[in-house]
């Protein structure tokens, strides 16, 4: 996943897998550049059957461009995997202002039309 660099983020899943599964953060753009840290998502032993989801929310912001999940390499078992769901989008401030300054516009179009 690649993202824009010193920007503030906030990004909350859910994720279900056997085993652990690392997210890796690097300066440039698909998991090149310098490595600034990892999180580990703790295997919680589920199969498909089980069906157990955890939820899982980052706030970072910073130097990174891209993240990388890496570990997957262990799920060569039959019925294996690792799942994320339910990925929360949180609008940039930009798409904000720019949401606030159109329903600007349509509150004065409406209140003009009504004048």
């Amino acid at each position: 996943m690649n993202v824009a660099s010193a920007v503030d983020y906030k990004l909350s899943f859910d994720y279900t897998a056997i085993s652990d599964v690392t997210i890796s953060a690097y300066s440039g753009l698909n998991g090149t550049g310098t490595f600034l840290g990892s999180y580990t998502l703790a295997g919680n032993g589920s199969t498909v059957e089980a069906d157990v989801w955890t939820n899982t929310t980052f706030n970072f912001s910073g130097q990174a461009q891209s993240f990388a999940l890496t570990g997957l390499s262990e799920f060569a078992a039959p019925g294996a995997f690792v799942a994320i769901d339910n990925i929360t989008a949180v609008p940039e401030p930009t798409s904000l202002a720019l949401l606030a300054a159109a329903l600007g516009v349509v509150g004065f179009a409406a209140r003009r039309r009504q004048a």
